[in-house]
């Protein structure tokens, strides 16, 4: 991107930063973004401008593609019913492990390589959810 063109986004966004500054955000992660390694590091970036320019952003993520190499892993079935994942009773404590154990730090690791930006949190934690 020239500088020219870096200059009018810049510009155009500043009404944007003025609005959400201070303020918190919620960002959805997953499906592709998680796999392609070039988009994850283009949504990390973009994740640590955020809080750069103050701007709260607290992450969602999925790890569906996750789950079901760990659910193959330790053969066990993987069903869906509708476009979602059936969980069983015997799957459960697997699913939360890969999620806290892998994703989520892997999603802290990389936010982290630009300083002390994340802490990852799950919404098991402190009666969270």
């Amino acid at each position: 991107m020239d500088a020219k063109l870096q200059s009018q986004v810049l510009i155009e966004s500043l009404p944007y930063l003025r609005k959400f500054h201070g303020e918190t955000v919620v960002i959805k992660y997953g499906g592709s973004a998680m796999v392609d390694e070039q988009l994850r590091a283009d949504v990390m970036n973009d994740i640590v401008l955020l809080k750069i320019v103050g701007v709260n952003p607290v992450i969602v993520h999925g790890g569906g593609k996750a789950i079901t190499e760990a659910m193959e892993f330790v053969n066990l079935p993987v069903e869906f019913k509708d476009g979602q994942r059936v969980t069983t009773p015997e799957a459960m404590d697997l699913v939360r492990t890969v999620l806290m154990g892998k994703v989520n730090q892997e999603l802290v690791e990389a936010l982290n390589e630009h300083g002390n930006f994340a802490v990852g949190v799950s919404g098991a934690d402190a009666g969270v959810i």
